[in-house]
């Protein structure tokens, strides 16, 4: 969890303090990813089984919870989704304006 925590502080600060385009998608993917390890350690369960039923399964028997997995596959194909789209983005800005520094687009609106 304090990786994932690590990883979505590393994320913001790369998001706030860099001007360039690209390092501020990485700085996304990275608060992404961190969100999404998480997600997957709230819900383990120390000494926790996969929840498969078997012959073997008693009431006694302490899972680990699958819907935190399963959210944080989706999370990471939504945030792949979303980094795709961003950088398609970037290029296409890149083209235009032939930068990725943020200040530069901010100056040609006035």
């Amino acid at each position: 969890m304090v990786t994932g925590f690590g990883l979505v502080l590393l994320g913001y600060s790369a998001i706030l303090i860099h001007r360039n385009i690209l390092k501020m998608v990485i700085g996304f993917s990275l608060v992404d990813s961190g969100i999404a390890i998480i997600v997957v350690a709230l819900g383990y369960v120390q000494g926790g089984t996969a929840p498969i039923l078997d012959a073997d399964t008693t009431a006694a028997t302490v899972f680990v919870d699958p819907i935190n997995a399963a959210l944080a596959v989706t999370a990471i194909v939504i945030g792949f989704a979303v980094t795709a789209i961003t950088l398609a983005y970037a290029i296409r800005l890149y083209r235009l304006h032939g930068t990725l520094n943020v200040d530069a687009f901010t100056e040609s609106r006035e």
